[in-house]
């Protein structure tokens, strides 16, 4: 916080011990939560509470209690994923602003413009989106646009990724991820970091990002250490004032300020994102998934335990080479470029003559940023000081148009000796080395001829401080009124028979599920489709309803499928994109929104029913499920899920881009098999489970439970096994060896 303060950020995120998107970091208490927001708002800094996890009902049960004294006391905003919440702290806490995370995937205006209805102040775009897709959403929706311009980069749309939650229990959705993408995986006999992607830096092209429309430039700190907190900050403050001041003309970044990025951390080099391209393997780091460093020699001589490098760079004492990916060296000595060093290396190394040697921490540069770290950033004040015989001494300090004033414990007498002059005064009153503060300017009026003692002096400048820092921060507190929010839901339907329906991926699974009695609906995905009119008199013909499964990302020709299939029975909402624009475009049609528009907790399903039936959560468990009103809800039991959902083409990647959708298989550690589908009519990437979800055998359960309906999944790598899969989940008979129940009877992290 104090690195990120003092190197120039406007606002910060903090996440408490409760229900953060990262809750492995060394986040805050309670009571460091509230010292946090003072001590940010002496600076003018906004404070920015994280909440940006998928709810629970028991979770939502602690909301208020952890919000509210933070709220109290001048709080700013929170950031969030679940719609619950939002909905949530927009009816209990309504004076605080709410940010729409990028784990909501926002990719256009009207999903945006469906957000700010429901309580957003600020959207926080997908890393995937273009510059002029950011541009779309600045003209056309009134709402602030906060997007990433430097930090990590997801595989998958932030917040449509389960391959944590499923490989490991550990739910990025929860804020637990452990990180599956940056390890390594096997595509066509090679194995690579194929998931694990570059970092992203934008300097380059800033002026373009503020220009589109950015508001906010966020930048990804929660999980770092303070020396890259600070450096990326105190970079992305400085170009972004050299814009202001300067304008484009005259913007230019230093090849020294990106070779120190370079240097704090880089996943071999870094790339601008999907602000400048669409998707490309020059975005991957395939190589290895952590820090790589700077090129700063090379191997010129090798002998069994020792290498002669030519440095290609200055070193310093302190400097860290990275040694065969796994060996670290710390110089003991400063050198030049182009001078040579020798390193003692293990008997056991695999270097040789023309290998390149990175320097993963540069001593120098820490130097500096400790030194901005431990500097702390001035606060201005303004001063006035009076002292008259007979009376008490006065001593206001302001900053902007909050002042504080203090008097002095006893009556100012005439000097018996020597008389207190007005450079003694100055002397005390600006003697604030140790604390944050510069009084600018102290106008000093006394009477000739006084006394006033040194310890008095120096306690009224004391005082006044915290007097003026309990001003500062009285300015910010809120007074509230406790608003009760029902989080049990309630519902008039009456659930007469549960039915079954039906998802596929091609034309011939679904005449061969329109023959089932049980099936009330097929869903296929928009895609297969290749004669609509065919499909739905065919799925009438045999009392079936028919329904467009929407692409899992709404973005540029996805809008089509919409105006496209409008006369269908109904859809399958994948995202709040796809159901802004049918609800603004008023296309009359039945809506499911599928698992991944989250509804875990009951709060979030009452948001959404309004417009539409929901899918459950894939993440709850029985009790969890049990707790939620599903008379609304579809069960998914059956079918392999999506793990990722992704704008990079893993057969693009690892071949080439031949517009073709094929299904590829991933390879893990273990040998576990993950089919990958490219969808090339919306490009992306979809990248299921190695095993089938499989609870219908647990009818008792799933019976108590009473969903609206359940819903089997036939994806086309399974099309050959459709009649035995509806079948037998129809009959429960369980009759497959590999399948996973999911989170049905194992509670997610």
């Amino acid at each position: 916080l104090r690195a990120a303060v003092n190197a120039g950020a406007d606002a910060v995120y903090l996440g408490g011990n409760l229900f953060g998107a990262r809750a492995y970091a060394n986040n805050f208490d309670n009571e460091e939560l509230i010292e946090a927001i003072r001590y940010a708002h002496l600076y003018d800094v906004k404070v920015y509470l994280t909440v940006n996890t998928l709810f629970k009902n028991e979770d939502i049960e602690k909301l208020y209690d952890f919000i509210a004294p933070l709220y109290d006391k001048g709080l700013d905003a929170v950031i969030v994923q679940d719609l619950g919440v939002l909905s949530f702290i927009h009816r209990c806490f309504p004076h605080i602003d709410i940010h729409a995370s990028t784990q909501m995937s926002a990719t256009g205006p009207y999903g945006s413009r469906f957000l700010k209805e429901l309580g957003a102040s600020r959207i926080v775009t997908a890393r995937e989106i273009s510059l002029s897709e950011i541009r779309k959403i600045h003209e056309n929706v009134d709402i602030e646009i906060e997007s990433f311009v430097h930090g990590a980069m997801c595989y998958s749309y932030s917040g449509q990724c389960f391959l944590s939650s499923f490989i490991g229990g550990r739910s990025g959705n929860r804020g637990r991820c452990a990180g599956s993408c940056r390890l390594p995986y096997n595509v066509k006999g090679k194995t690579s970091y194929i998931l694990s992607l570059k970092d992203m830096a934008t300097l380059s092209i800033l002026p373009d990002i503020i220009e589109s429309g950015v508001y906010s430039l966020k930048i990804e700190g929660r999980m770092k250490n303070p020396e890259y907190t600070a450096f990326v900050t105190s970079m992305y403050r400085k170009y972004a004032d050299m814009y202001f001041k300067d304008g484009r003309s005259k913007y230019k970044v230093s090849e020294d300020d990106y070779r120190d990025l370079m240097d704090i951390f880089n996943r071999g080099n870094y790339t601008t994102g999907y602000y400048t391209m669409h998707n490309s393997p020059e975005m991957l780091s395939s190589k290895r998934p952590n820090h790589q460093g700077v090129l700063v020699g090379e191997v010129t001589k090798h002998e069994r335990s020792s290498v002669t490098l030519k440095l290609l760079n200055d070193v310093n004492k302190g400097d860290v080479l990275d040694v065969c990916d796994n060996y670290e060296y710390t110089l003991g000595e400063n050198a030049k470029k182009d001078t040579k060093i020798l390193l003692n290396v293990s008997k056991d190394n695999k270097l040789k003559v023309g290998d390149k040697i990175f320097r993963t921490r540069n001593n120098e540069l820490i130097g500096r940023i400790d030194d901005m770290i431990k500097s702390d950033k001035k606060i201005h004040l303004m001063g006035t000081f009076f002292a008259a015989p007979g009376q008490l001494a006065t001593l206001t300090l302001s900053k902007d148009n909050i002042s504080a004033t203090v008097w002095s414990d006893t009556v100012t007498e005439n000097a018996m000796n020597r008389p207190t002059t007005e450079e003694d005064i100055k002397e005390k009153l600006e003697r604030l080395g140790g604390t944050s503060y510069l009084l600018d300017n102290l106008d000093i009026n006394i009477s000739e001829n006084l006394f006033i003692p040194v310890k008095t002096l120096n306690e009224m400048r004391r005082q006044c401080i915290l007097k003026l820092e309990d001003n500062i921060a009285a300015g910010y507190e809120r007074k509230r009124e406790k608003v009760c929010y029902n989080v049990n839901g309630q519902s008039d339907s009456v659930i007469t028979s549960t039915y079954y329906t039906v998802q596929v991926e091609s034309e011939s699974a679904l005449y061969k599920a329109i023959r089932y009695d049980a099936v009330k609906i097929i869903y296929i995905e928009s895609y297969a489709i290749c004669d609509f009119n065919a499909l739905i008199e065919a799925c009438h013909k045999n009392g079936k309803k028919l329904y467009v499964a929407l692409p899992y990302i709404c973005r540029k020709s996805s809008y089509n499928v919409m105006d496209e299939f409008m006369e269908a029975d109904g859809f399958l909402v994948r995202n709040l994109e796809e159901y802004g624009y049918i609800r603004e475009n008023n296309i009359k049609i039945s809506l499911i929104f599928d698992f991944n528009v989250y509804t875990y907790n009951n709060i979030a399903c009452e948001t959404l029913s309004p417009y539409g039936d929901v899918t459950c959560g894939i993440e709850l468990d029985y009790k969890e499920l049990s707790e939620n009103d599903l008379s609304q809800s579809e069960l998914i039991i059956y079918g392999y899920l999506p793990m990722m959902i992704s704008a990079s083409c893993i057969n693009k990647n690892t071949c080439k881009c031949d517009k073709v959708s094929k299904v590829i298989v991933m390879k893990d550690r273990l040998g576990n098999e993950y089919k990958v589908k490219n969808i090339c009519k919306d490009c992306y990437n979809v990248i299921y489970n190695y095993v089938p979800l499989a609870i219908y055998d647990k009818k008792d359960e799933i019976e108590k439970l009473s969903p609206r309906s359940l819903r089997i999944i036939i994806n086309g790598f399974e099309d050959g096994r459709c009649d035995d899969i509806i079948k037998n989940v129809i009959s429960g008979k369980l009759d497959i060896t590999q399948y996973t129940r999911g989170h049905f009877l194992k509670k997610v992290l």
